[in-house]
């Protein structure tokens, strides 16, 4: 397993917490349509693939489903055309294609060919940032360049998240940039500070031995 040591992350999109996975839904509940979606980090698994530039994982279960409903429809067509009139008999052939065209359900069909339950995927299987810098399909080229070091501004790193809230990661992204800004300012103050100092000394000593 890859392992990424916090100390030495490469800062890139692919490391951030704000690269998600998003995957859109449309349920139909009877004359009803509903859509809803989820954004997830990506596991594990997906990001050492994508360190490798390999996105094979997005589009995967359209995949499967698509695989699925092919292998459905030539089952539904050797029926249709005879060939399994032997096997199963033809009035009973005949009994099955006429439910087809009254059930209720679309593949009313798939356990009496012994198939798995329908696979569930989303319509929409794609990467972006939680920020609105970039949205990336599963067919982009660019998706690539997710791998690249960034200076993005908004970069917090992953492994940071846990169970916090995106916006979460966002308010302390802010206060950690926050405090990083008074330190850095208090540092420059204290210099000035001690710069003056030193000056003024070294003034002091100077117009002392002239006026000596």
């Amino acid at each position: 397993m890859l392992k990424i040591k916090t100390s030495k992350m490469k800062r890139c999109c692919l490391n951030c917490a704000f690269c998600i996975r998003c995957k859109e839904y449309t349920d139909g509940v009877g004359l009803q349509v509903c859509r809803h979606d989820s954004k997830e980090l990506l596991t594990q698994s997906e990001r050492e693939k994508a360190y490798k530039n390999d996105f094979s994982f997005l589009g995967a279960e359209k995949r499967k489903q698509q695989e699925w409903e092919a292998e459905y429809e030539r089952k539904i067509n050797t029926l249709k055309s005879g060939a399994l009139n032997s096997v199963i008999g033809g009035p009973r052939v005949l009994e099955m294609i006429m439910a087809t065209s009254t059930a209720v359900g679309k593949y009313s069909l798939a356990g009496q060919f012994k198939m798995s339950k329908h696979p569930e995927a989303p319509d929409d299987d794609y990467l972006q940032c939680w920020h609105d810098l970039w949205l990336f399909s599963q067919d982009d080229k660019s998706l690539n360049s997710l791998n690249d070091k960034t200076k993005c501004p908004f970069f917090f790193a992953y492994n940071k998240k846990g169970n916090k809230s995106f916006e979460g990661c966002e308010k302390e992204r802010i206060a950690l940039q926050d405090k990083n800004r008074f330190v850095i300012t208090n540092a420059l103050v204290i210099a000035g500070i001690v710069v003056t100092i030193i000056v003024a000394i070294a003034t002091y000593f100077i117009n002392k031995g002239v006026l000596a």
